[in-house]
């Protein structure tokens, strides 16, 4: 901001002592806020004494900057830049050393000087609704998101993104009638409905450079790349032209009231004019360095500022703290404390040599305090002192550029080596990601990341991983992937280990993808490394067996007594007439037994089972017997018999049954005694018609009775036959059934009798002696039966002929 300049101060001696060469000019531009101490230190006599003139022109920071990098032949040049802010990338760049600077346009080197710590002030004028609101109890003061939202040409919408800030405008603006238009009255009920209107410094000040960056978002305000400008909302320039013409305070109010657009801000590079202008506004709000602030404190109110960047003065939890000596020397007023600069080019030490010496003693520090600023500490001091008296660095070096983009598959690097001054450095570069490792994004501080397991990066550079293929893995950082070893498999694709194949489970290579199981009469466990033959005569009833235990017997096999399973042939040949299953082994036959599990079913195992037709007993089931009744043996578990028999081979029916039909059948009371008479009685009948035939004397020697004989016998060659036939192992249905049934008897075979019912008893020796004199005796029985029966019946003819005689001779008489 801009001050009337101290423009040449002349002394004679001097003037004198310069004629003769010997002294100096000093050109010194730049913010208005650091000004009053080169002003100061140039009017003092111990400096006055040794310049023929000492320039001081006030015309900004941004003016200084510029022209302290200005060619030393320029007109403009000056020697020394007052500075209120930081130098701007885009002005200058700093070197190695921390305050060495090098001019973007020129390559002028100047250094960077510490002189003072300044404040600045948000000031309204001391009547008025500006005043009245920020000092009433409700508010007392003012947050920055408050002064954000005053200052912002941003809209509400934008104001409010959490991605620039966030600012509560319910909290900042908790009145707000949405009128359009910014008024205290939106801060609080409490407060007027007068229009803010905004003042400040222009934009070539350090003052609204710092102040911007504080209040307003930090890299919208400085424009970076990315990032939507925010500035202040400006008036028209042709009307803050016209007010900067005015001076009488009545004119300057009347502008204000009549003229002046609402909301906006009015600029100036003019300290004095923005002091006239907030003093003459009701509704005016402005800001500048606090020294000069106190030099007028009389008229104005400084604000109490809360360090809040989102909430509003009634919500927010931080400290309203006012602008003094006090609160800026403890560092308390840290949200606009700010650090004031001298910049000096470094060919022009010899000029400004004597100023900056005098500046940096203890008389100089307490002109910075006259002036209204707090002076550097002692530590700082003696470090300003070093680098005038080595007038500068000479050797600063370049800071290493760190480049901010490094591309996909690049990472920021870093090499050591020596500058021309022997200095170690680090060089930057983007170098290409090694194999094994990738990088996405183009964010130099994002360092090349390892490829994950399974993930593989064959060549450097990369920006992503590849997945290893089924049957390959890949640990991390990998720049290729291998195959999975034998017995290991990769299923899936980008497998960081190989899966370990389970027992049973086997690979025949490497590299497989999956795992195949053991074929049949094969079995792996854990310690094999393939998959192991189980020994002869054994296989395994699935595939994938997992241990030696799992063999079993093949079909046709069994096993009768427990082995050591390293026997070559530790299973036996099925036995005769039984059948093995798969996996047989005699000892699974007594818990099935004895629980009862039947063949075939889900909790039965495997043993030898008999065959139909064959029979043996639960002690001896390996000891068989072939069955004279096919049909009576079905076969399978030993002891077992059809229709209800028992006994070996399936012999006989229990006590009080018979056997009829294939089965055993409930005898019944005397029918077996009335079908032994029967066939006793039948037999008798025959022989006894065989005999008188035979001896009949008309029958002697006739060749009818001869053919008759014949046809006689052929039948009962014939009826023989069938006997044979019924003794096939056929089942023959009704009636056919029940006709060779009767023809048992003709085969000698007395069975159907039901002889067990007969004798009452089903032992085998009582039935064998039955049977063996069945026959001789039935023999004898019919061969001398019609003998008896013929000397009987002749008793009979001749006492019935003695009997008629007597009959008819009495009768005889009587006629």
């Amino acid at each position: 901001m801009a001050r009337a300049p101290l423009r040449v101060v002349v002394l004679l001696p001097c003037l004198l002592r310069f004629v003769d060469g010997q002294l100096p000019s000093l050109r010194v531009a730049g913010s208005s806020t650091v000004g009053p101490i080169s002003e100061a230190w140039g009017t003092s006599a111990s400096v006055s004494s040794k310049y023929v003139s000492i320039t001081v022109d006030t015309a900004g920071s941004t003016s200084g900057a510029s022209r302290v990098c200005l060619p030393g032949n320029d007109p403009q040049h000056v020697d020394i830049s007052d500075m209120s802010r930081a130098w701007k990338s885009s002005e200058a760049v700093l070197l190695d050393d921390g305050y060495t600077y090098e001019c973007k346009n020129t390559g002028n080197r100047v250094t960077q000087l510490d002189v003072g710590v300044d404040g600045v002030a948000v000031v309204t004028a001391a009547r008025g609704a500006a005043h009245d609101c920020i000092t009433d109890p409700s508010m007392g003061g003012l947050t920055l998101a408050q002064l954000r939202w005053m200052f912002s040409d941003w809209n509400n919408s934008m104001l409010e993104s959490p991605v620039h800030g966030g600012v509560k405008l319910s909290s900042v603006a908790p009145n707000d009638d949405h009128d359009g238009v910014k008024e205290w009255s939106d801060l609080s009920q409490a407060c007027k409905e007068v229009p803010i209107n905004i003042y400040g410094p222009g934009d070539q000040s350090g003052t609204q450079g710092f102040f911007g960056e504080v209040v307003l978002c930090t890299k919208c305000f400085e424009k970076k790349a990315g990032f939507p400008v925010e500035n202040f909302p400006d008036c028209d320039k042709e009307l803050t032209q016209t007010l900067e013409k005015l001076s009488a305070t009545a004119d300057i109010k009347n502008f204000l009231l009549t003229q002046r657009p609402r909301n906006c801000y009015m600029p100036s590079e003019d300290d004095n004019a923005i002091l006239n202008w907030v003093m003459a506004d009701p509704g005016g709000i402005a800001y500048f360095g606090y020294a000069y602030y106190s030099e007028n404190v009389a008229g104005l109110t400084a604000a109490r500022i809360a360090d809040d960047v989102v909430r509003g003065v009634q919500d927010t939890t931080e400290a309203k703290v006012s602008p003094s000596q006090y609160t800026i020397i403890d560092g308390s007023y840290t949200v606009f404390r700010r650090h004031l600069y001298m910049n000096v080019d470094n060919a022009a030490w010899s000029q400004a040599n004597a100023f900056l010496e005098y500046g940096f003693s203890d008389e100089g520090q307490e002109q910075v305090k006259t002036v209204g600023y707090v002076a550097i500490n002692a530590n700082m001091l003696a470090k300003m002192q070093q680098r005038i008296s080595q007038r500068g660095n000479a050797n600063a070096d370049y800071l290493p550029v760190v480049p901010s983009l490094c591309w996909n598959g690049t990472e920021l690097q870093s090499v050591p080596h020596m500058n021309q001054f022997g200095t170690a450095k680090v060089n930057y570069f983007c170098a290409p990601c090694a194999k094994g490792r990738y990088k996405q994004g183009n964010d130099a501080a994002n360092p090349c990341e390892l490829c994950d397991p399974g993930l593989f990066a064959p060549a450097t550079g990369q920006a992503h991983c590849n997945f290893c293929s089924p049957g390959k893995f890949s640990p991390a950082e990998s720049a290729y992937c291998t195959d999975c070893p034998v017995n290991t498999a990769a299923p899936m694709p980008g497998q960081g280990l190989c899966d370990v194949c389970d027992p049973g489970l086997r690979t025949l290579q490497i590299g497989s993808p999956a795992c195949e199981r053991c074929p049949v009469s094969t079995y792996r466990s854990a310690q094999n490394v393939s998959c192991q033959q189980c020994p002869n005569t054994m296989t395994t009833a699935f595939q994938g067996a997992t241990s030696l235990t799992d063999c079993v017997c093949a079909g046709s096999f069994f096993l009768e007594v427990v082995t050591e399973m390293g026997d070559d042939t530790p299973c036996a040949s099925c036995p005769s007439r039984m059948s093995c299953a798969l996996g047989s082994d005699m000892a699974n036959y007594a818990p099935n037994h004895a629980l009862g599990f039947p063949p075939g079913s889900e909790k039965s195992k495997p043993y030898p089972l008999l065959l139909p037709g064959f029979f043996s007993s639960v002690e001896e089931p390996l000891n068989v017997f072939k069955c004279s009744n096919k049909g009576s043996c079905p076969g399978g578990v030993p002891g077992s018999c059809s229709g209800g028999l028992v006994g070996l081979a399936c012999y006989h029916c229990p006590q009080g049954y018979s056997r009829r039909d294939g089965s055993c059948q409930t005898c019944e009371p005397g029918a077996a005694i009335f079908q032994f008479v029967l066939v006793l009685f039948g037999a008798f009948v025959i022989f006894t018609l065989m005999h008188i035939m035979g001896n009949w004397p008309i029958a002697r020697g006739s060749a009818q009775v001869l053919i008759a004989a014949f046809w006689l016998g052929m039948a009962v060659t014939v009826v023989l036959t069938c006997a044979v036939y019924a003794a096939l192992d056929i089942t023959w249905g009704p009636p056919l059934s029940d006709f060779f049934r009767a023809l048992q008897f003709l085969s000698f075979d007395v069975n159907f009798m039901h002889i067990v019912c007969l004798l009452g008893s089903t032992s085998v020796v009582r039935l064998y002696i039955f049977k063996l004199l069945f026959f001789p005796s039935a023999c004898v029985i019919t061969c001398l039966a019609p003998w008896f029966a013929l000397l009987y019946l002749k008793k009979i003819i001749k006492k019935t002929k003695i009997l008629l005689n007597l009959f008819f001779f009495e009768k005889n008489k009587k006629y």
